[in-house]
């Protein structure tokens, strides 16, 4: 695991720093990495997967980087990072500085292209792939909630958001967001919501709550006046999923 630290290292030092977008995807980096060792202790993966992880969590937002230095922005329609990373991983052939083994290569690169994508967009994978797609999916949206809560100033007025995406949510289901129409701020905190509705493993939600994302994120987000009930609504549904499994 040394080396591809390494390597990442390596790979990020030639951006810019001073780019608030560059500091916050390097740190969520490395907090998922941390929070994929505790998760995989908790399933119980053995060292050499929980190191295969450890790479994926390190690797998932490799393409990030060159994003915002290309676009400056996180906008996939414009850029997406995932296939970038895959992009600069495996037809570069850079992997090979992160792992060796040509099976675990494959896991990586799934990991890689699967992460931002949406569930109905995921084609069934083979047991063991899926696995670790589905893990780094699910530590990918623990940690947006602190980045949400801490990074992006959230605010929610109910005129704006789009009917569609209510209905989704209220279906207890992860927004589909079109990326042929632009989401309000509005959109876009209900979609971080319904991110509760795509966790996969128990114990990922169990780490959810103890990490606290949730109280700050929904702390943070600025609501209009009249939008205070249906924000409440939502608050409660998102705590009943995380409750409901939690307890399963």
């Amino acid at each position: 695991m040394n080396e591809a630290i390494d390597a990442f290292e390596q790979y990020v030092k030639q951006f810019d720093f001073t780019n608030k977008l560059i500091s916050l995807k390097y740190h969520h980096t490395y907090r998922m990495v941390e929070d994929a060792i505790i998760l995989a202790k908790r399933i119980g993966l053995s060292q050499e997967d929980t190191e295969l992880l450890e790479k994926c969590a390190l690797l998932h937002d490799i393409g990030r980087f060159y994003q915002v230095e290309a676009i400056n922005s996180f906008w996939d329609k414009e850029l997406d990072h995932a296939s970038y990373g895959v992009k600069y991983l495996f037809e570069d052939g850079k992997i090979k500085l992160y792992e060796q083994d040509k099976t675990k290569q494959e896991i990586i690169k799934d990991a890689v292209y699967y992460h931002n994508k949406h569930v109905r967009q995921i084609p069934k994978l083979e047991s063991r792939i899926a696995l670790f797609v589905s893990l780094v999916r699910d530590l990918d949206k623990i940690d947006i909630f602190k980045v949400y809560s801490e990074e992006i100033p959230m605010t929610f007025n109910q005129n704006e958001l789009d009917l569609d995406y209510l209905k989704q949510f209220d279906d207890k289901k992860s927004i589909y967001a079109s990326k042929e129409k632009k989401k309000t701020k509005s959109d876009s905190f209900l979609v971080a919501c319904s991110f509760i509705y795509d966790i996969n493993d128990k114990e990922s939600y169990q780490l959810l709550k103890e990490k606290g994302y949730l109280d700050t994120f929904f702390d943070k987000v600025v609501v209009d006046d009249a939008s205070v009930s249906l924000f409440e609504q939502i608050k409660k549904a998102v705590y009943q999923k995380l409750e409901e499994e939690v307890k399963c």
